[in-house]
């Protein structure tokens, strides 16, 4: 079942640090490039989630989560997010 499109405001995670630019200036062009930028933001993310919620999608993740490294998962990423480089 497909989720209805966003229209509210993307999640802080979203944004990323070169668009503090375009938050800390209020000039006519930087808001026009931060709204365009913010619907192709929330149509990406209504896409992903409705394949995710396809046959397709769910397929992938069943697959996903029969690799042994799934239930390592969160361990892995927050390595990787402390270390530049793991040995």
């Amino acid at each position: 079942m497909r989720k209805a499109p966003r229209t509210g405001t993307l999640p802080v995670v979203a944004v990323f640090p070169i668009m503090k630019d375009f938050l800390s200036s209020r000039s006519p062009k930087r808001v026009l490039g931060w709204r365009i930028l913010r619907r192709r933001s929330l149509q990406l993310l209504d896409q992903q989630q409705a394949w995710q919620e396809s046959e397709e999608g769910e397929k992938m993740q069943r697959f996903r989560r029969s690799l042994p490294s799934y239930n390592e998962r969160d361990a892995l990423l927050t390595m990787i997010s402390q270390n530049q480089v793991i040995s």
